[in-house]
């Protein structure tokens, strides 16, 4: 990551993307296919489980209040 100062605003702080950055992004698009392979997992399967994961963890943080 890159941060520059904004050339209409000198206020405000933009980041960028470095060319490594924009590499390491490239490979990281294809991880979630490659965990649910590992996991023996269809795309269906795991799109369940990330839901179910997503109520469990929001059950969770309700009851901890």
């Amino acid at each position: 990551m890159q941060r520059r100062r904004s050339a209409a605003d000198e206020r405000r702080v933009e980041i960028h993307l470095t060319g490594e950055g924009r590499s390491l992004k490239e490979k990281a698009l294809h991880l979630p296919q490659q965990v649910a392979a590992a996991a023996g997992l269809e795309p269906g399967e795991l799109r369940t489980l990330q839901e179910t994961l997503a109520k469990v963890t929001t059950a969770l943080r309700a009851a901890a209040r």
